[in-house]
């Protein structure tokens, strides 16, 4: 390979990479603008609370489980708790 076809197969790979870096970001910011994986505990978009939502099998009463794990009964604006049979 000589240093002219190189210098152009390097180019070439850089002009790839970047359509590529630009295709990805453009896809990345449109999934993150769709509300997929959004549940009734995240606020307006792109607001989200980073809680999970957890159901007891037993009682059917509604958690949240933070990032650290930890459960937080969820209770509606009456103060009783959510989804209790």
């Amino acid at each position: 390979m000589t240093l002219d076809e190189t210098k152009k197969y390097t180019n070439w790979l850089i002009i790839q990479l970047c359509i590529y870096f630009v295709l990805a970001s453009v896809l990345l910011a449109t999934l993150s603008a769709l509300p997929i994986y959004r549940d009734n505990t995240d606020g307006d978009w792109p607001h989200r609370s980073n809680l999970q939502l957890r159901v007891d099998a037993e009682t059917g009463c509604d958690y949240l489980e933070s990032s650290s794990g930890h459960l937080i009964p969820r209770y509606d604006k009456a103060g009783d708790q959510v989804g209790c049979k």
